[in-house]
């Protein structure tokens, strides 16, 4: 064998070496993104399924406001407007956020409460959606906490272009129902997300939400 076959027969193992390599790295990356959007959408479900929340219940839900009727029951009795707990995601459904300026509600269970949607208003939701049998609504300080670090999770994700288009897609139920220019404005009020967060959802709401 010649030495130049030696020396073409190693450089041809180096470029398959290299590459094998780069192949194997751009899989890798692939797999990477994609497992990152996966465990996103795991804590999203997580976090919706979380009993972190209340909802107005009684005779007179639809004309009352929380911000009038602090100190309400957790438990039903008699014929009396009471505060149901509810999954997170009960919470974020169709009909708008209105918190008061004075959003804090007082303690449930041990935990702050907050006011998320003071009272139902008579306007159609944010999605086009009719009117349906909607509460006002309370979130506990961890339901705010975890919303809050969840999307802040999703902006490092993106800003590490560790989340493809797809994996944006698949993360958009979560999103769409916190991206909201009422859930935004909620958020502001109570101060949990930094200007990038904001900036972020306001970017996701034109690009994604039109």
């Amino acid at each position: 064998m010649s030495l130049q076959t030696i020396a073409n027969s190693a450089l041809a193992v180096m470029l398959g070496a290299i590459g094998g390599g780069l192949f194997s790295a751009y899989v890798g990356w692939r797999l990477f993104r994609e497992n990152t959007a996966r465990e996103l959408l795991s804590e999203a479900l997580a976090i919706q399924a979380s009993m972190e929340a209340w909802i107005l219940d009684g005779p007179d839900y639809k004309s009352l406001k929380l911000s009038e009727n602090r100190n309400l029951l957790t438990e039903p009795l008699g014929n009396k407007n009471w505060l149901r707990k509810v999954e997170i995601r009960a919470v974020l459904d169709e009909c708008r956020w209105n918190a008061p300026s004075e959003q804090y509600y007082g303690f449930i269970e041990g935990r702050r409460s907050w006011i998320v949607r003071d009272k139902i208003e008579d306007m159609p939701s944010h999605t086009g959606v009719g009117p349906g049998d909607y509460h006002p609504a309370l979130i506990s300080s961890r339901a705010f906490e975890e919303l809050c670090g969840w999307i802040e999770c999703v902006i490092s994700a993106q800003d590490g272009w560790l989340l493809s288009h797809y994996g944006l897609k698949m993360l958009r139920p979560l999103l769409t129902a916190v991206a909201t220019e009422d859930r935004v404005a909620v958020f502001r009020i109570a101060d949990r997300l930094s200007p990038r967060a904001l900036n972020f959802l306001k970017w996701y709401r034109e690009k994604y939400m039109p």
